[in-house]
């Protein structure tokens, strides 16, 4: 342990130095590009061997107060290198502006210019500067972010930890899409795994499908459960949002895996992804389908099955608590905002009390519940072989999960 802690000291001493002399030289006003390139070349190495020591030292630390503090500072360093490394990008774009500048100033004076000779010649306008879009983890807002962010990931002139650094500033500080990124030292071996995580946890074409017809169901819910509806622009809008989204993640009928019968065409998929509606053949959403005299018994509105039972994604981990360590049964729900665990293993096995919430829970179709209190705590999960271990806030509640009470809606004939 004392072989890391003067590691630690002697990296970050050289860390401060480098960060001080490329400081140093950008407060210059004649401050040249190739001697800031150079400064900054070295800062990034200082960076790269400061984060391997610093995460040494994370795991060797035993105490959560101690191992709290130093990630804290830890923080501040990357918070440090980042920002001027930002700064000197800045300063290199206005450098190399001025030169353009320069250039063009001396070209002008020349009297047998391109621009002399043909004064009516296409002026480019500059454009302002393209902001990286925020992602935090909202599964609604990974198109959006990953159609922006894959020109910066399929750019071959950028190195792979300059990507990391544009991975960082595209996420929302202190969101879930933030940890899961900085869980991964800033070099370049690492940026494709933090890549893989963040589309292999956000970017799966089964989840955003699915997330997108959920949202459609409960549109359609909603909508009609309400006692003042929405106008039909404002429903269409709505619509259109998560059909385009769907048609741009490739989810054709032909793919459905649904034992629903269209009423359209009698085929094998759910009625609104029907080919033959219009806003399926092309990006106008225009349709002109007669619905009468549909004969539906018995509609279940989430999925048809045979039997009563849902089975529901789990998998056994190993759960570290201060007390002792044990296996237990995870659930997996794509659909939840929160972590959570049973009362009494929180108890069981120790864990320290972060902090005390109260909130209530918004379900499916807006129904809201009463306000429930909960403690929250830190647990650590690994898996059973250990090669994959995490850290995460969960919420203690009595029970997790219980029995579904099933229920089929008769609707009857529709006119």
């Amino acid at each position: 342990m004392e072989i890391i802690k003067r590691n630690k000291t002697a990296q970050r001493t050289a860390f401060t130095k480098a960060y001080t002399k490329l400081e140093s030289v950008l407060i210059n006003e004649n401050a040249d590009a190739e001697e800031i390139d150079m400064c900054l070349h070295l800062l990034k190495q200082k960076t790269n061997s400061l984060e391997l020591t610093h995460n040494n030292y994370l795991d060797a630390l035993t105490y959560e107060t101690e191992f709290k503090i130093e990630f804290n500072i830890i923080e501040e360093y990357r918070e440090k290198a980042l920002r001027i490394e930002l700064k000197s990008k800045r300063v290199l774009e206005n450098i190399k502006s001025k030169q353009n500048n320069n250039e063009g100033s001396n070209s002008g004076n020349n009297y047998h210019s391109a621009d002399c000779e043909n004064p009516y010649k296409a002026i480019t306008p500059r454009l302002p500067e393209v902001e990286l879009y925020k992602f935090g983890g909202e599964l609604k807002d990974w198109l959006t972010f990953w159609n922006q962010f894959k020109n910066i990931h399929e750019n071959k002139k950028l190195t792979n930890c300059d990507k990391f650094h544009y991975l960082v500033q595209s996420t929302k500080n202190k969101s879930e899409a933030r940890e899961l990124i900085e869980s991964f030292p800033i070099t370049n071996e690492n940026y494709p795994l933090a890549i893989e995580s963040l589309v292999e946890r956000y970017g799966r074409n089964e989840l955003l499908i699915d997330f997108y017809v959920r949202e459609l169901l409960k549109l359609v819910l909603n909508n009609a459960t309400k006692k003042k509806q929405d106008s039909l622009s404002g429903v269409y809008n709505k619509l259109s949002t998560q059909l385009r989204a769907l048609s741009s993640l490739g989810q054709l009928a032909s793919r459905c895996r649904s034992q629903i019968t269209c009423q359209l065409c009698s085929k094998r998929h759910v009625k609104f992804m029907c080919p033959n509606i219009e806003c399926n053949k092309s990006d106008s959403l225009k349709q002109d389908v007669n619905d009468k005299n549909i004969n539906e018994n018995t509609v279940d509105l989430l999925h048809s099955r045979a039997t009563n039972e849902v089975i529901l994604q789990t998998l056994v981990v190993n759960v570290h608590g201060i007390k002792r360590e044990r296996k237990a049964r995870a659930i997996i729900d794509t659909g939840s905002q929160k972590s959570y665990i049973l009362r009494s293993t929180a108890e069981e096995l120790g864990f320290n009390l972060q902090r005390k919430e109260e909130f209530l829970r918004s379900l499916f179709g807006g129904t809201k519940t009463r306000m429930y209190k909960h403690k929250c705590y830190k647990i650590y999960l690994s898996s059973l072989d250990g090669n994959y271990i995490c850290k995460l806030d969960a919420l203690d509640h009595d029970v997790i999960c219980n029995d579904i009470l099933v229920q089929k809606m008769v609707l009857g004939y529709m006119n």
